[in-house]
C-alpha cells in the first residue's frame, strides 16, 4: 500500500489524516518526512495524535555519529587517513604535532568527526553524504579523508522574499519540481522556474529525478538562515 505524494494544500494532509485513522486497524502506517515538514504538521494539525510513537533520528551526538559511521566503515577492511585543511595546518596545536604520525591521526580524525557532527546538525542521513564526499581518494589498503569546504552563504545573495520562501518550501516539501513550487508559493510557474534556476546556479539546490531539492551541503545553514528570519520555527 502507498500514498501517492501530492502537492494540493490542506485539504491533501486532512485526506492523508482520514486514511490513517480509517486503516489504522488493518494497516501499520510508518510515515518519515524532515524535522521541519514534523514541527508544521504538528502546529496545524496537531500531528501528533495521530501516531502511538514519534521517533526523531535527527538528534544524534557527535560521539554516536563517529560511531556510527566508524563502525560501518570496519566492514569494509580498509584503514583511514585523515588529511589536515588549511585551517587545520595553521593552527599551533597541529604544528606540535608534526612528525609524531600516531598522534596527528588521532588529532585529526577528532577534529573531522567534531566538523562533521557541527555540519550535519546530529542527522546522520546528512553525516553519511558528507562522510562519503570526503573520500579524496584510495589505494589498496586506504581511505585518505579531506573535509569539504562548506559553501558560505552570507555571501550569496538571497534576501528577496520570494526566494526565501521557496527555500523553506523546498526544506518543508524535501523535494519539488517547477509547478509544485508555482502552486505552493501561488506564484507563476516562469517564475518559479526562475527561481529555482537562480539557486541551482548559486549551489543552493540541486535537481534531482524528483524534483528540486536542497544542497545538503547547505542545509544545516540555510535552515539556520530562514529560522534568523523568522520564515521558519
Amino acid at each position: 500500500n502507498i500514498y501517492i505524494r501530492n502537492i494540493n494544500g490542506y485539504e491533501a494532509i486532512r485526506d492523508f489524516w482520514v486514511l490513517m485513522t480509517q486503516t489504522h486497524s488493518s494497516l501499520f502506517w510508518v510515515v518519515t518526512c524532515s524535522e521541519s515538514a514534523w514541527e508544521f504538521f504538528v502546529r496545524m494539525f496537531s500531528a501528533d495524535q495521530f501516531f502511538s510513537q514519534v521517533l526523531r533520528t535527527d538528534r544524534l551526538t557527535a560521539s554516536q555519529i563517529e560511531q556510527g559511521i566508524m563502525t560501518r566503515h570496519k566492514a569494509t577492511g580498509y584503514e583511514l587517513e585523515f588529511e589536515p585543511g588549511n585551517r587545520i595546518k595553521k593552527l599551533r596545536s597541529y604544528k606540535k604535532l608534526l612528525g609524531k604520525e600516531k598522534e596527528m591521526q588521532q588529532y585529526l580524525k577528532s577534529a573531522y568527526f567534531e566538523q562533521l557532527s557541527e555540519i550535519a546538525d546530529g542527522n546522520f542521513s546528512i553525516a553519511m553524504i558528507f562522510w562519503l564526499q570526503s573520500i579524496r581518494d584510495f589505494d589498496d589498503s586506504r581511505f585518505f579523508i579531506a573535509m569539504r569546504e562548506v559553501l558560505d552563504i552570507d555571501l550569496l545573495d538571497i534576501s528577496s522574499r520570494n526566494v526565501l520562501f521557496a527555500l523553506a518550501s523546498l526544506i518543508q516539501h524535501d523535494t519539488l519540481k517547477a509547478e509544485e513550487l508555482s502552486l505552493s508559493l501561488h506564484i507563476e510557474l516562469s517564475e518559479s522556474k526562475l527561481i529555482l534556476g537562480q539557486l541551482s546556479s548559486k549551489g543552493l539546490v540541486v535537481n534531482t529525478h524528483n524534483g528540486y531539492t536542497v544542497n545538503h551541503l547547505v542545509y544545516r545553514q540555510i535552515k539556520s538562515l530562514l529560522a534568523d528570519r523568522n520564515i521558519l520555527h
